[in-house]
Parts: structure tokens; sequence; C-alpha cells
């Protein structure tokens, strides 16, 4: 073993970046690939009010494996193991039944339900969880394999953030090596390290016939007070700009789709290319005449002109904002007025039984 690779330094560097790679925050690992070398990383959620202390010492204050889990004492009174302001985000679980044993870790069942997620998986050891977002993709929150879990920060600091709580990413690294500190050139060491995010101790000494290297200690994610809107937040829901008209100078005109007292009737045109994604996937989309739609949204447009779609400004106010960028990237600029099969059925409230356009004409009287 090197030197470096004693002193923890691939260690060292997980906790200068807060456990934190390519947008994932590790929560929980678990390995010892032999005897001189051992590995913990676990978790919790840490009250506003205790926080401060708890940024002082090594503490980690919840313990693996009994992570609020309730116990009866002889005076017959129940309670749970957690301590007040300490909130477990896992949950070790260990069952032993005839014929064989499992052990696993569930996550936080509050943050499951929160985002709503959907889990999926082979078995309890290897599973993902999912947000299904608005148009009903699919995107990956937690990963759980047999000794990781990974949650994907965005998530992590929506979740404390609004519960105004900090996540305190713990962990307990230890090497041996069979070398004197004098062979490694190493001093012993009793320290405690802080930063802003972090408390740890780094712990060097010799025991019997080996050499011992030893980090334990804390890294605390902070909630985001800067944070206005959050995913279900409906009232704070983003709206894109769309072409509507021309200024005196000869400008376009942006406005948003957002529905209010003067813009019902405003008219928007996109090419017509904007429909060819809905009709290349029919079994997720339907697209006629009057709309395109699916499971997650409903547009109305007027699909009875040849070259251009119109459409009313704030109907695009009820797509999914994400769909509503795909819209924006087909805007053109005004091309005046709409069908008259439109027109009558839209405005005029006197349904038009079939559409003007070739193609729509004939899927409709096709059998």
């Amino acid at each position: 073993m090197g030197r470096e690779t004693f002193l923890l330094s691939d260690k060292i560097k997980l906790i200068e970046a807060s456990f934190i790679k390519e947008g994932w925050a590790t929560v929980y690992e678990s390995y010892q690939p032999n005897i001189d070398d051992q590995n913990l990383v676990y978790c919790c959620l840490v009250d506003s009010e205790r926080v401060e202390k708890y940024r002082q010492d090594t503490n980690w204050v919840i313990q693996y494996g009994s992570e609020g889990k309730p116990t009866i004492w002889g005076n017959g009174k129940y309670q749970t193991y957690g301590e007040k302001g300490i909130e477990p985000f896992l949950f070790s679980k260990h069952f032993n039944f005839s014929g064989g044993h499992e052990s696993y870790l569930d996550i936080s069942e509050e943050f499951v339900l929160y985002f709503n997620l959907y889990e999926k998986g082979r078995d309890k050891q290897n599973r993902k969880f999912y947000f299904i977002d608005e148009v009903g993709d699919l995107d990956e929150v937690i990963i759980v394999e047999p000794k990781k879990i990974k949650v994907k920060l965005r998530y992590l600091i929506e979740y404390i953030s609004i519960r105004n709580m900090y996540f305190s990413i713990c962990f307990d690294f230890m090497r041996l090596d069979s070398k004197s500190l004098a062979e490694l050139n190493v001093e012993p060491l009793d320290k405690d390290c802080q930063t802003e995010n972090s408390f740890y101790n780094c712990y060097i000494r010799s025991i019997i016939g080996k050499s011992q290297s030893w980090v334990r200690g804390k890294v605390i994610l902070n909630p985001d007070r800067s944070k206005k809107s959050y995913h279900f937040d409906y009232e704070n829901q983003t709206y894109e700009k769309f072409i509507t008209g021309y200024d005196k100078d000869g400008n376009e005109i942006l406005e948003e789709c957002k529905k209010d007292d003067k813009n019902h009737f405003v008219l928007t045109y996109f090419k017509k290319e904007v429909l060819d994604k809905y009709y290349n996937d029919p079994i997720k989309y339907k697209v006629d005449s009057w709309r395109v739609s699916s499971n997650f949204f409903s547009l109305k447009i007027d699909n009875n002109v040849e070259k251009f779609v119109p459409v009313f400004l704030t109907e695009l106010g009820m797509l999914p904002y994400k769909e509503q960028l795909h819209w924006k990237q087909y805007n053109i600029s005004p091309q005046g007025g709409i069908s008259s099969t439109y027109y009558k059925t839209m405005i005029e409230g006197s349904w038009v039984e079939h559409p003007e356009t070739p193609d729509l004409f004939f899927k409709y009287k096709y059998k």
C-alpha cells in the first residue's frame, strides 16, 4: 500500500466533494475488500434547530441498523431509538426465516411519497426509483445497489429545502498497513478538520504489528433558501412566449401563453413539421383536425390548413412546459386567419362533421 493510499487521500477527495459526482449524491456505501480496508457511508436528516451543534463534532448520532426502530421497554412504554431532531433517511432491514435470510435497505417512505416515485427493479437490492414528469417521461431519482445507494441531488435538495432540514452524509473509513509509520514516512496524528460543510477526525497510529489510518465524520448538505418553486407548485408554472404580431417598428411581438382577460382569441402559428413528433408515435399520441393529445395533455389546434398550424395562444398554456418548448422551436411569424372549419366549430360552436384537408378527410372517411 502506498503512502497516499494509506492516508486515505482518495476518501478525502470524496469528502471535499460532499460525496457528489455528476449530479448524484452517494448516501450509502458499505464494502470491505479486505480486513485492512473498511468503508461505510451512511446518512440522516437533521432538524434546523439542532444542526449548529451537530456540525461541531464527529458524532453521527444516528446508528446504522438501529435507525428509528420502535421498541417496548419493561415498563410497557413504546418508543423509538431515534433522537429528537435526527430523522432516518435509510432503514436497514434483516430477516431470518426458515430456509433462508435476507437483508436490504429501504428509503424513507416520506421522500418516496413526496415525489410519488415509481419503483422498479429485479429485487430489493437491485432497484431504481423514478419520478414521472408532466409528459410521462421517467427520470431516475434513486439507484439502489447491494453496496451502494445514490440519490439525484436536485431532488434531495428540493426535499430538504421544503422541509427546512439539513442532510448529513456520515462516513467512516479505515485502512491498515503492515509497514511501520516510519517506513510510510508518516507521523502519528489525531486531528479534527472542520470546513463550512464538514467535520471529521483524521487519526493515525501504530497498533500491534501494523499502522492504522482512520477518517470519521460527516458532511452537511444545506437546504436551498433561495428556492421559490417546487415540482408540484402549479401557481408558479412557467409559460413560454410565442409570436403573436408585430410592433410599430416591425419587430415580432412575443407574448406569454398564460391566460388572461385580453388574450383569449390571440393566435400564433407553427410550421406543419411541429406535428411530425406526434404522427411518428401513434401509440403515444393522437392527432386529428381539432387537436393533438396523449394520456398527459390535450391541445386544441387548427389542423385544417395545408401549410401551417394556427393555435390560440392560451391553449398552449395548457401544455406541460417541456411540450411548450417543442412547439416554440416551430413558431413562425403571423400567417393570418384560421380555417372555416375550425372557426365554425371553435368560435361559432357549430360542429363541422369532417375536416378540410385531403389527408385528414381521407382518414375520417376511411374504415
